[in-house]
């Protein structure tokens, strides 16, 4: 996915070129709605390229992220698909500003994994609520997207978030990140916040504890760093150039699952 923008020194236009994408999940879905939210909300021109498999294109386009260009006047050649009803399998690309407007994903991910483990499911949905706060208070934008999906047969929940703002180490840089993603695995500590309040800084690590105890993994990009955190271990990733936007994406093994 992050191969698919244009390099960060090019200005005027954004252009996510897609041609070349197999599958795409959650995460890169809400990546490509924040990245043109931004360059949009900067005045860029927004071009989003199709990808060449038509089940791909398909896919991103019943996950209606041309809905969302359309709505902030980006460009794209997406492919329309007729609206029909896909259950618990699929979150289209959802905006949201506020904790409220964080409830469809939470509730999504409370269904799918609350019986299999109702404490975990209660702290995700706690959790995920929460980070509609957070997408103002702590990246200070005014703006996230979520989306999730069930794949091999509903085996498999991914759910994502993503937005435009600031990114993790400079939101937490009174804790003097060494780099990006030492910033990711500093926001997972318990009482870390981007806010000077005793009773914040607790959402990020319930939903990796939650995420854990039920053998899920979590993983987390903002600027150059990214951290993945499995129940056996933690591992942390520079790459050469950013990511424009901060993404947190979960991924679950659904025992329990409806079809």
């Amino acid at each position: 996915m992050h191969a698919a923008f244009e390099p960060a020194a090019s200005k005027g236009v954004m252009i996510a070129d897609l041609a070349r994408l197999r599958f795409i999940t959650p995460a890169g879905l809400v990546t490509i709605a924040a990245y043109a939210h931004r360059a949009r909300a900067a005045g860029r021109e927004v071009r989003v390229l199709r990808p060449a498999s038509d089940d791909v294109a398909n896919y991103v386009s019943r996950a209606r992220l041309g809905k969302e260009l359309d709505d902030m006047g980006a460009a794209h050649n997406l492919p329309s698909v007729r609206e029909h009803d896909v259950g618990q399998s699929l979150l289209a690309v959802t905006p949201f500003e506020n904790a409220s407007g964080a409830a469809e994903l939470a509730t999504r991910v409370w269904e799918v994994v609350h019986e299999q483990d109702s404490d975990a499911a209660a702290i995700m949905h706690m959790s995920i609520s929460a980070m509609g706060e957070n997408v103002i208070e702590h990246s200070r934008w005014p703006r996230g997207y979520a989306a999730a999906q069930k794949t091999y047969g509903g085996s498999v929940f991914r759910f994502a978030v993503a937005d435009a703002g600031r990114g993790f180490s400079r939101a937490l840089r009174r804790y003097k990140p060494a780099d990006d993603a030492h910033a990711l695995e500093l926001a997972l500590e318990p009482g870390v916040s981007g806010l000077d309040e005793e009773s914040r800084g607790y959402g990020l690590s319930e939903l990796r504890d939650s995420v854990k105890a039920i053998g899920g993994t979590l993983r987390l990009r903002s600027g150059r760093g990214q951290l993945v955190v499995s129940p056996s271990e933690a591992t942390q990733t520079l790459f050469a150039s950013p990511l424009p936007v901060s993404v947190l994406e979960g991924e679950l093994r659904v025992k329990n699952h409806r079809r």
